[in-house]
């Protein structure tokens, strides 16, 4: 399991390096953000309705699709969870331990882009509090622990569509308010 998560991390990594600033700049468009919430919404719902959903081991090209899903949540609206889950349900996983690779998958990712980030702002020169920060990530650590078990328990029992639905939801809002503004 670890060499595969070794294995699925590199796609994110390697794009976050190349496409850091693209992803930072012109990727953040609100119309493009509508776009990934609906396609990413209309993949998960396919993914829910044929997937076999019969493994619940992973092997090499699991790891090397979902690591690849990982890199393309790059993208702001894709969501990492839920590109991986989807890919994960596209590859014959059970939704439940589609989601669990996901969850151990984001681990390194998220820990590189938060030490990348703050190595950036320590070189920038920005004073910091580091208690406030420690705090901040204890409650995250907590926070995020409790989210996680919540639904891993939710996805054995419940398919994706609320998600499904939150985002298309939430796309329409974004594209009104954009609308409104222009």
């Amino acid at each position: 399991m670890l060499g595969y998560l070794i294995i699925g991390t590199i796609p994110a990594c390697v794009a976050g390096l190349v496409f850091h600033d693209l992803i930072e700049t012109s990727l953040r468009d609100p119309l493009i953000i509508v776009f990934t919430l609906v396609t990413v919404g209309i993949l998960m719902l396919v993914a829910e309705k044929i997937s076999k959903r019969q493994r619940d081991s992973v092997t090499l090209s699991d790891a090397i699709v979902i690591g690849t899903a990982q890199a393309i949540a790059l993208i702001p609206g894709v969501s990492r969870s839920g590109i991986t889950i989807t890919a994960g349900l596209f590859k014959g996983l059970k939704r439940d331990y589609a989601a669990k690779f996901s969850f151990l998958l984001s681990a390194p990712a998220i820990a590189g882009a938060a030490t990348l980030d703050f190595y950036k702002s320590l070189k920038i020169g920005y004073s910091h509090d580091y208690s406030l920060f420690i705090v901040g990530l204890i409650s995250a650590f907590i926070t995020g622990i409790l989210a996680i078990k919540f639904l891993l328990h939710f996805l054995k029992k419940y398919p994706l569509n609320v998600f499904i639905y939150y985002r298309w939801v939430l796309a329409g809002v974004i594209f009104l308010l954009y609308s409104f503004r222009s």
